[in-house]
C-alpha cells in the first residue's frame, strides 16, 4: 500500500522513490538533498558488521562501479559512502549526485550488497511480484530522466512502515 500526500513535488519524483522502495526490498529509505541534488540510499544490517567487512564492501562496491562505469563509457562519478554502527545494528549509506545516476548503478548497489551480506540484510518481507520488476524498473528509468531535467526544490524521503511505503516532503 502506498499513501500519497498533496504537494507542490512533481508526480514523477514521488513515482521515482516509490517504484525505487518497491522494486528494491533491500532499500530501507531514500533521500534526496536538493542544496546537493545528491539522492542517499540507506540500507539496514542486522547486526555489527566489523571493519573488515565494511572495508571489503566498500570496496568491491567502488570497483564495481568503476568498472560499469568503464563499460558504459561514462566518467566515474564522486560516490559518498558511510557505514555506521549503532546499537546492535549496522547502516549503510550510499550518496551519488543525481545528474550522473543511472538506473543500472542503483541494481548493482542492491545486488552487491545482497551478496555481501546475505542474511544479515533487512529486507522488506513483502513479496515483490515478479511480473511488476520490469514495470518498476521502467517507471525508475523514465522518472529519473525526468528529475535530471527538472531539478527538484524540495527535500524527500521515502521510508517503510509496516509494509508501506511512505514519501515525505522535509
Amino acid at each position: 500500500m502506498v499513501r500519497r500526500k498533496e504537494s507542490s513535488v512533481s508526480p514523477d519524483s514521488i513515482d521515482f522513490f516509490i517504484s525505487i522502495m518497491l522494486r528494491y526490498p533491500e532499500i530501507a529509505t531514500v533521500k534526496y538533498d536538493p542544496d546537493r541534488c545528491k539522492v542517499k540510499f540507506t540500507f539496514i544490517l542486522s547486526e555489527i558488521v566489523n571493519s573488515l567487512e565494511q572495508n571489503k564492501f566498500k570496496d568491491i562496491l567502488v570497483k564495481s562501479l568503476e568498472t560499469y562505469y568503464q563499460l558504459e563509457g561514462k566518467r566515474f562519478p564522486e560516490i559518498d559512502l558511510a557505514i555506521t554502527n549503532c546499537d546492535q545494528i549496522t547502516l549503510i549509506e550510499i550518496s551519488r549526485d543525481i545528474q550522473s545516476l543511472y538506473p543500472n548503478e542503483i541494481g548493482i548497489m542492491v545486488a552487491l550488497f545482497r551478496e555481501s551480506f546475505g542474511k544479515i540484510a533487512v529486507v522488506d518481507s513483502f513479496a515483490v511480484v515478479e511480473d511488476d520488476l520490469p514495470y518498476r524498473e521502467e517507471i525508475i528509468r523514465h522518472t529519473l530522466e525526468s528529475l535530471k531535467k527538472d531539478q527538484l526544490e524540495n527535500r524527500l524521503i521515502a521510508l517503510r512502515e509496516e509494509g508501506r511505503v511512505l514519501v515525505f516532503n522535509k
